[in-house]
């Protein structure tokens, strides 16, 4: 189990220079070189049979990979080169992001288009959701309550009561 951890995380190695290039590949790459070892604990208990396919198809892909990156073969077959990086933009673009900024950056974005969409089903459906369910209340008093006994009403004041005795 750990030699095929070691297989997917040498895979992702060797390929990580193929693909195509993101502001977030470093992001990416970073999660993708974790993953191998998070999943070993995972793993633990899984059949033989799964380790052998995984460390066959692995080794198949890591051959596939470092042989394709020798200009002769992909001359041979035929495979054009891949497009070259393009260079940073050299009129200073906005400083990288970290890992953790872009994913509050993303929750935020999240939560707020949650918000906007919550908002627009219940524009859509206030009527049907107000014709059903139970009343809610919307002003001071309850007309259905039953009345409420009067208050007695206030003892008059009589300041001279207490200095006379």
């Amino acid at each position: 189990m750990g030699l095929c951890s070691a297989t997917v995380w040498m895979v992702l190695e060797a390929g990580a220079e193929s693909g195509v290039s993101s502001p977030h590949a470093g992001a990416v790459r970073a999660v993708l070189r974790v993953l191998p070892l998070l999943f070993l604990p995972m793993t633990v208990h899984f059949p033989a049979a799964i380790f052998v396919y995984w460390l066959t198809s692995n080794t198949f892909s890591l051959l596939q990979t470092l042989l394709l990156r020798i200009p002769a073969i992909r001359s041979a077959l035929r495979i054009p080169a891949p497009p070259p990086i393009p260079p940073p933009d050299p009129t200073g673009s906005a400083p990288k992001e970290g890992i953790l900024q872009r994913m509050r950056k993303s929750l935020a974005e999240a939560r707020a288009s949650q918000s906007a969409e919550r908002r627009e089903w219940q524009r859509r459906n206030h009527l049907t959701m107000a014709a059903k369910g139970p009343l809610r209340q919307t002003f001071a008093q309850n007309p259905l309550a039953p009345p409420a006994a009067p208050a007695p009403p206030p003892a008059p004041k009589r300041p001279w009561k207490e200095t006379l005795g």
